[in-house]
């Protein structure tokens, strides 16, 4: 029905029905100021942009001579490192480069999976989990949040440092598809696929195997990015880093007295002739000196906005 047509039938149903105005009895229960309760009575886009902003609160970025630290500050509570990235050297690039030439053999083989991953792989991650909208949408506005999230640290993050994309260094790089305007370092594609399968690992405890292939699938994601030709091995170790801090970061203000380690990406320490290797370890005696983790863990103020959240996605996968 046309809605001038709707509107109009409307208030002359109103005129036929409603009768005299009768005044309250008395003044309406009011809800608590500020309570979470209000997200299930709430619009999808209401509550992602509620929960998105609650994951930024507290979240500032400190430079300090070669690295950029996110920190999170939260009120009568000392600053927290959620994660620091130092940028590898130029000749740590250049070696890099040698390795983006040499994965242009791939693209043949991988392009329908760069191409069908331009604006992110959650519809490869919804084939591992058996992620639906239908039965999944707190958990997809869940992840909406903590993908904006990602998008604006990440974004931040490649502006600070800056790092030239792979073609302006050597036009024999020749990318398969356009390159992204902005920086290079860290890989934003390696950062949110990372970020999806450590949150829905933490969603979902007691699913080894589909934990497995949500690393690969990070892994693999990352990479195409560089067989296309628009990134160095080395934002995608970074991005795997940032993605998972993050990733703990959104859990540990969701769940309350949830252990929280901040991490370090140490550039420098990243062999320029090293490719990408997802089977290293983030931490732990095996883990390569470029990945540092804060042993010293860290309660952070757990939000009621974000548990709220967090148990309404917990509550679809029981």
């Amino acid at each position: 029905m046309p809605t001038e047509l709707l509107s109009a039938s409307l208030t002359n149903s109103r005129a036929a029905l409603v009768g005299s105005y009768v005044p309250l009895d008395a003044p309406p229960t009011l809800p608590p100021v500020d309570g979470a309760h209000a997200l299930t009575r709430s619009l999808p886009p209401a509550r992602v942009a509620t929960v998105t902003f609650e994951m930024l609160s507290g979240l500032a970025f400190e430079h300090h001579a070669q690295h950029i630290a996110l920190v999170f500050h939260a009120p009568g509570a000392a600053p927290v490192e959620v994660v620091r990235l130092t940028r590898p050297s130029a000749e740590t690039f250049r070696g890099q480069l040698d390795l983006v030439a040499n994965y242009a053999e791939l693209r043949d083989d991988r392009g329908g999976e760069i191409l069908s991953q331009a604006q992110g792989a959650l519809d490869y991650v919804a084939t591992i989990v058996g992620l639906s909208p239908d039965k999944h949408k707190r958990t997809l506005e869940w992840l909406s949040a903590a993908l904006s999230l990602a998008q604006l640290v990440e974004m931040r993050f490649k502006l600070g440092f800056d790092v030239p994309r792979p073609v302006q260094l050597s036009a024999q790089i020749q990318p398969m598809v356009p390159t992204p305007a902005h920086a290079s370092w860290p890989s934003g594609h390696s950062t949110e696929t990372h970020l999806m399968a450590a949150l829905l690992t933490h969603l979902r405890p007691g699913h080894p195997r589909a934990a497995e292939q949500l690393n690969r699938l990070a892994a693999r994601v990352a990479v195409n990015r560089t067989v296309a030709g628009l990134h160095y091995p080395v934002d995608s170790a970074a991005g795997r880093l940032l993605g998972t801090s993050l990733a703990e970061f959104v859990v540990a203000r969701s769940v309350a007295q949830s252990p929280f380690h901040g991490r370090h990406f140490d550039g420098p320490a990243y062999p320029p002739e090293a490719d990408f290797d997802p089977r290293l370890p983030l931490q732990g005696d095996d883990a390569p000196p470029y990945y540092r983790y804060h042993a010293a863990s860290t309660p952070l103020a757990t939000s009621g906005w974000l548990s709220s959240q967090w148990q309404l996605a917990l509550a679809e996968w029981a």
